[in-house]
């Protein structure tokens, strides 16, 4: 019990303990614990530290050179041990790696005593190249976040602006590249008629898409997830080949889910790219200016006038009627804004308010239309003989007033049951009409 809790870490493999988790690490790197893997898959019982030395020095003595390749071999595991960061490496490439990490040269330098004559590890990796002139920002105070902004901007350069957005292809100019644009990806800049910096509003995109991998349309972000001190220890091509990575990833991205678009919906998004675009009126004297939309019908014309447009127009007699949304003609006719045709457009049926004559007046109209009104709850007429409306159906066509409203209720009811059993009976005749003189089949030995 107390070995448990002294040695909280094990390797089943070894089945040995460990006191903290830093041993532990080490001793997974270490060849006894390789072996014993390899015996634990096959079903055979770990072996100790010593017998482990016991079988290579056996194994090296019987190979040709003896002691020599033993010799040999250790020199070479001196050679792919890095003593500054306490790692061992399987060949000479991944110990190569490792001594250009800023990790492996940060250690390197923090150690006390100098590293021996007997290693052979090549020299440290030079300090990259500094940021070039046009990858400049501003600084954000933070000193960290700065180096990491400068090297993302060195090894993620932005997208020019005369070349695609959503694919490697590039136009000669700008103008071309937004053709290009246009016609291979249908991208539209919104308000093209207002804006007069289509180059910087094109800047501005290739950085998110270039250098940050965010999509334009929907902002999804593929440059994965930014630490501040992870991406200080990784070598130059580790950080070019996740730059041209992440620029693959979000072009596909908005080419497959069609989000070559601009974010132009919300007042946010257009406050966002608002300072490449102008829209004071253009021209003297002109106080009005209206823009029709490519494709769009009279009712979606934009107006910009720098007058209260709440105010009609002076030497006229046309005035509001009982809303802003109504005119009054000077012939008293009264005009209505097109945001309520739907209103209008109803055909609404002829009100009835209920008194006995206006019921009676509305029989007549009913039995010669054959439609029914508006439901009356107060008073219902409903027909005589419960058969519908109409001389057509086997009665006189009189009707009564219903007593109450379940009365009515049910009276309608059983009309429309009526009506709806006469119909099923009619197709039933047809079908069977129809399958009269039909052939078939008929056995002999039935007969």
């Amino acid at each position: 019990m107390e070995t448990a809790q002294s040695h909280p870490y094990t390797c089943l493999s070894c089945q040995l303990a460990f006191p903290d988790a830093h041993s532990q690490r080490n001793h997974y790197q270490q060849e006894l614990h390789r072996y014993n893997a390899r015996r634990r898959v096959a079903g055979l019982a770990p072996l100790t530290q010593e017998l482990f030395d016991d079988k290579v020095k056996e194994r090296s003595t019987q190979l040709p050179g003896g002691a020599n390749n033993s010799d040999k071999d250790h020199d070479h595991a001196k050679k792919l041990a890095c003593k500054a960061c306490n790692k061992t490496f399987a060949s000479q490439a991944t110990h190569d790696a490792h001594v250009k990490t800023k990790k492996h040269q940060d250690a390197d330098a923090s150690m006390a005593s100098p590293v021996p004559s007997t290693s052979t590890a090549p020299p440290p990796a030079p300090a990259p190249a500094p940021v070039a002139d046009e990858a400049t920002f501003e600084s954000s105070g933070d000193a960290a976040l700065d180096r990491l902004v400068a090297k993302r901007l060195q090894y993620a350069p932005p997208i020019a602006p005369s070349s695609c957005l959503f694919c490697p292809h590039s136009s000669d100019s700008v103008q071309a590249n937004v053709g290009h644009m246009r016609a291979a990806h249908s991208f539209v800049l919104p308000e093209e008629e207002y804006l007069v910096d289509v180059e910087g509003l094109l800047r501005r995109l290739g950085e998110e898409v270039g250098t940050w991998n965010v999509c334009v349309c929907c902002g999804k972000g593929y440059g994965g997830n930014i630490d501040l001190n992870k991406e200080s220890d990784l070598a130059q091509d580790e950080l070019k080949r996740r730059a041209s990575k992440g620029i693959e990833a979000v072009r596909a991205h908005m080419q497959s889910k069609s989000h070559c678009r601009l974010r132009y919906d919300t007042e946010e998004e257009q406050l966002n790219i608002a300072d490449f675009y102008d829209f004071r009126p253009r021209g003297e004297g002109d106080d009005v200016e209206v823009v029709y939309d490519d494709g769009s019908d009279s009712d979606d014309l934009v107006t910009d006038s720098d007058d209260d447009d709440d105010d009609l127009p002076s030497g006229t007699n046309v005035t509001y009627g009982d809303t802003e949304y109504e005119l009054v003609l000077p012939s008293g006719a009264r005009v209505g804004h097109r945001a309520h045709r739907t209103l209008y457009k109803q055909n609404l049926l002829p009100y009835v308010d209920g008194t006995p004559q206006a019921l009676l007046s509305l029989v007549p109209a009913m039995k010669k239309d054959r439609t029914h009104a508006r439901p009356l709850f107060s008073a219902a007429l409903v027909p005589a003989k419960g058969a519908g409306f109409g001389k057509g159906n086997g009665n006189s066509g009189e009707v009564i007033k219903a007593r109450n409203k379940g009365e009515a209720k049910e009276a309608s009811k059983a009309t429309r049951h009526f009506h709806e059993h006469k119909r099923f009976q009619d197709q039933a005749l047809i079908r069977g009409l129809r399958g009269n003189s039909q052939k078939y089949y008929r056995d002999p030995l039935l007969q």
